[in-house]
């Protein structure tokens, strides 16, 4: 196998791996795209509404190890809250419905779910 033959192949399977990884932080409404980092109002405007919505508040640990708390018993842990929204969208029976995740405002995931339905 010569040189360019290799080359070639290298930046193929590159490409293949980088639109795999790309699709599972991205998804297709209409000719746009929707992507990891965008805020609601974007995936809304995208998008339109979603079939449904899901509110809640998750709490986080906030920085230090929980072995530092036992270790100093005069201290607490602290928790952040975390407004976390998850909308579903139904794109037909064609497609799979998504769950789209929002922490704070900004996607945080993309999930396959099931067929979609009429």
């Amino acid at each position: 196998m010569n040189k360019t033959t290799l080359l070639l192949c290298c930046l193929l399977s590159f490409c293949v791996l980088s639109l795999s990884a790309t699709a599972a932080h991205a998804l297709r409404c209409g000719h746009v795209l929707v992507s990891v980092g965008d805020r609601k109002f974007e995936v809304h405007n995208k998008c339109g509404d979603p079939a449904a919505i899901e509110e809640r508040i998750e709490y986080q640990i906030l920085g230090t190890p929980d072995r530092y708390f036992r270790s100093h018993p005069g201290y607490d842990q602290a928790y952040i809250p975390i407004q976390v929204e998850e909308w579903t969208y139904n794109f037909g029976p064609h497609r799979f419905m998504q769950l789209l995740r929002f922490e704070n405002g900004v996607l945080t995931q993309i999930q396959n779910l099931s067929w979609g339905y009429q």
